[in-house]
């Protein structure tokens, strides 16, 4: 699989911005195929960018304030197309919020899960800079 700016081509990678647990589901173009799915842990700041300006300033920490997670079990190639979806969790592990989105084709797939108390949502993005460590 070959790299790019430190990402693997045929990957997915998702990134919780909430201060939430979220179960991830991976499905194919027609949503048929559960072809990942699993836990992704809440972010771990506090006040978390909403946009698609990643800027963390802190050089001496280990983890950047978001989690994330590469999604390996299936090779995600462009031009395909796939569906990510997110229940986000509250603390009893009650879906408080469901949310999906149509990825569309890149050589990597990100997408990141960001909102507040009253909506959360998906957003297609780029990856963060490659100096940020995770």
């Amino acid at each position: 699989m070959a790299i790019v700016d430190g990402f693997a081509a045929g990957a997915m990678y998702t990134f919780n911005l909430t201060e939430h647990a979220v179960w991830v589901t991976i499905y194919d173009v027609a949503k048929l195929q559960h072809l990942d799915y699993g836990y992704m842990q809440p972010a771990s700041a506090g006040d978390l960018p909403s946009s698609l300006i990643f800027r963390w300033t802190d050089p001496n920490a280990e983890k950047p304030p978001w989690s994330v997670r590469e999604w390996a079990s299936s090779t995600y190639v462009p031009p395909g197309v796939y569906h990510a979806r997110a229940e986000v969790k509250d603390g009893n592990n009650n879906t408080i919020f469901d949310t999906e989105i149509e990825l569309s084709p890149y050589p990597i797939y990100f997408a990141y899960l960001t909102g507040d108390a009253s909506s959360y949502y998906w957003v297609q993005g780029v990856p963060p800079p490659a100096s940020l460590p995770f």
